[in-house]
């Protein structure tokens, strides 16, 4: 009998795991979200659809290039082209080329995702409360009161701070998690029914509480009918701000998305605000992760890198070569 695996957060590390592991354990994976994706995800708002998460994403080794072969073969990935630029206030626009291929997935950034977790069992909605060790192994206690069990073993993908809660006296007081930090980030996302073409995809920002913005209509696959915009915050801006009220956050930013684009925005239009607690490492110091054999618990994520997929990529993909071994 394959041993039993509870993988929490199905976002982009989880899901490494659960097909890098699959031949050998029995995966379930369980997320807190409405939908799989984790920061490869989307925000539904018909007719209006943003990737307020991880906006693209690159590709330099040859081996994460094989990874992805399949997916962009059948179009889930595609590059994503257009000119993209730098605002600054009160200095003349300035444009500048990337150096390499930007993808994303299509249609929507957390479609890859989607299409992955369509091969295994996926639990959505279910907010780990409580994590249990008794004779028969590992037991996961949900906010909706669910009991899940037993598990042999037990992997986490959620941030260090959420995973430390949850694992508690399982796991001693000094493991890279305790020593990791991260920055929040703030997203607006805007939603015009006039089409409006700003002659660039995305620019980025100077000497403004915005760091990024993308015109997330203008990748592949996406609605041509209307505009949608997703601007992202800086992080040491976010970390001060992270607690105000949503209405102040979201006009203070739509200002300042109004003053930086010049763009009109009615009343018939969307706008909405999201909150990344955990957005990025503020101090990175790479990390295998946390794994322990003798209690069959491990943690990895973007904590363990940069925030960029490839980097999640490969510290997934060395957790379960890891996983391969104790198994």
């Amino acid at each position: 009998m394959k041993p039993r695996i509870a993988i929490i957060g199905a976002g982009f590390a989880g899901l490494v795991l659960a097909r890098d592991l699959a031949l050998q354990a029995d995966v379930t994976l369980f997320d807190k979200a409405r939908g799989v994706g984790g920061r490869m995800t989307t925000r539904y708002a018909p007719p209006f659809y943003f990737d307020h998460g991880a906006p693209f994403f690159t590709v330099h080794s040859a081996a994460f290039e094989r990874f992805l072969k399949p997916d962009k073969e059948d179009g889930t990935i595609q590059p994503w082209e257009g000119r993209v630029v730098t605002l600054e206030p009160g200095k003349p626009l300035a444009s500048h080329t990337w150096h390499e291929p930007h993808f994303v997935a299509c249609p929507n950034m957390n479609s890859l995702c989607k299409k992955w977790a369509a091969k295994f069992s996926v639990h959505t909605s279910m907010k780990l409360e409580n994590l249990e060790k008794r004779r028969e192994g590992w037991f996961l206690t949900f906010s909706t009161h669910e009991l899940m069990g037993p598990f042999d073993w037990v992997l986490s993908t959620a941030p260090p701070q959420q995973t430390l809660s949850l694992f508690k006296s399982h796991i001693p007081n000094s493991t890279p998690m305790h020593t990791c930090s991260m920055e929040g980030c703030i997203t607006l996302m805007v939603g015009l029914h006039d089409l409006w073409d700003p002659s660039w995809i995305n620019a980025y920002v100077k000497e403004s509480p915005l760091h990024w913005i993308g015109i997330n209509s203008t990748k592949p696959g996406r609605s041509q009918e209307v505009t949608c915009i997703v601007a992202h915050s800086r992080n040491n801006w976010a970390e001060l701000h992270m607690e105000e009220d949503t209405n102040k956050l979201q006009n203070l930013l739509l200002h300042e998305l109004q003053r930086l684009i010049n763009v009109q925005i009615s009343s018939k239009d969307y706008v909405s605000l999201h909150r990344w607690r955990y957005a990025r490492v503020s101090d990175v110091k790479k990390s295998e992760g946390y794994l322990d054999p003798s209690k069959k618990l491990g943690a990895i994520g973007d904590w363990c890198t940069t925030s960029c997929i490839e980097d999640v990529w490969i510290a997934a993909s060395h957790m379960a070569a890891r996983m391969s071994s104790a198994l």
